[in-house]
């Protein structure tokens, strides 16, 4: 989605937040964290399913969707199908997806 906003990128990567040494390091003063490592498997029908779905629900691409002129929204699909399309299996798509659980006690 980043190549397609105009936007500057943010200062830390929102990803930074599933590396547990980032975390603790922000966080880790204050209070006392565990960790917890996991895979969510998410299902859908097709590529073009997962494309409304994320457009109806995920906040961030139909905000860039909706400011974009008709060629911008059609390079934006195009890039989100072409992501999506590697994770085609004979029923639909399935996609894995890695996450991590902190908890923290204050010290």
């Amino acid at each position: 989605m980043g190549a397609h906003t105009k936007a500057p990128p943010p200062k830390e990567s929102p990803l930074s937040w599933g590396d547990p040494a980032y975390v603790e390091d922000l966080l880790g003063r204050e209070f006392k964290l565990t960790f917890e490592h996991g895979t969510k498997n998410a299902y859908h029908e097709s590529v073009e399913a997962i494309w409304n779905w994320y457009l109806r629900g995920f906040g961030p691409l139909r905000t860039l969707y909706e400011g974009l002129n008709e060629g911008e929204r059609a390079t934006l699909k195009r890039d989100v199908d072409a992501y999506h399309a590697h994770y085609q299996v004979e029923a639909g798509l399935h996609i894995k997806r890695e996450y991590l659980v902190f908890i923290g006690e204050k010290r």
